[in-house]
């Protein structure tokens, strides 16, 4: 493949991960229900690279029911040429992702690969540290829920035991309030594995449409922003 060994820079490149769904349905149906942008709707769905300063595809390849996400990424990104560590450079290669792609493990496959990431962390399943603390008053609910028929003398045992698990985890947790307008806030995580992996979470206050929300992130070798955590002396 001479395309993407031409037009795909491994010093100074900056890419676009993303995925697309292949709608299996004919164009002139009606739609009711079902969307055709979305992944695990309808038709089968290909990870797509794209070169973000010359807008062309660089690389496609099918998904198929037999590999993860994971294993057809990692496919796709052994058609491109090797890149070389250059960790501590401020040019590229560098890779920004849907948040679809927003996991520590594929985040771990990026690092292998020498790229430089920039992506939000999916919904579900990311390995984030970071966790909003309505999520974490949510899950203390649920648990509470499910012991109104223990016995008393075992519940206060129990609940004496979430009181300590979640007092463990306050370093871990950001605020998210709705009744209380908080102002912005930002904690950072540094991974004990991968070097200079950075997980991010920042309460955002400045959406004119939602008062105050959290932006969780990870970015990985981006010199420009672990300067500045370093400054700051953040880090976990």
């Amino acid at each position: 493949m001479k395309g993407p060994r031409f037009f795909f820079d491994t010093r100074n490149g900056c890419y676009v991960l993303d995925d697309e769904l292949l709608p299996s349905k004919a164009t002139d149906l009606e739609s009711k229900t079902l969307c055709s942008r979305k992944t695990g709707k309808e038709g089968s769905t290909s990870d797509i690279i794209c070169d973000s300063f010359l807008q062309v595809v660089l690389g496609m390849r099918l998904r198929t029911s037999s590999e993860t996400q994971l294993e057809n990424v990692e496919k796709l990104l052994d058609t491109f040429p090797p890149i070389e560590e250059n960790s501590r450079s401020d040019f590229g290669p560098l890779l920004a992702c849907d948040r679809g792609y927003g996991k520590k493990k594929i985040i771990e496959l990026f690092a292998k690969k020498h790229y430089k990431v920039i992506t939000v962390c999916a919904a579900a399943g990311s390995e984030h540290p970071i966790i909003p603390t309505s999520v974490v008053n949510a899950y203390h609910k649920k648990i509470q829920s499910q012991q109104k028929d223990v016995d008393s003398g075992l519940q206060q045992d129990e609940d004496s035991q979430m009181i300590e698990s979640l007092s463990n985890i306050n370093q871990w947790t950001i605020a998210d309030n709705e009744d209380v307008l908080l102002g912005p806030e930002i904690k950072v995580a540094m991974d004990a594995d991968v070097e200079e992996l950075y997980a991010v979470a920042y309460r955002d206050i400045f959406d004119k449409k939602i008062a105050q929300k959290i932006l969780r992130f990870f970015h990985l070798w981006v010199p420009q922003y672990y300067n500045y955590y370093e400054s700051m002396g953040c880090g976990g």
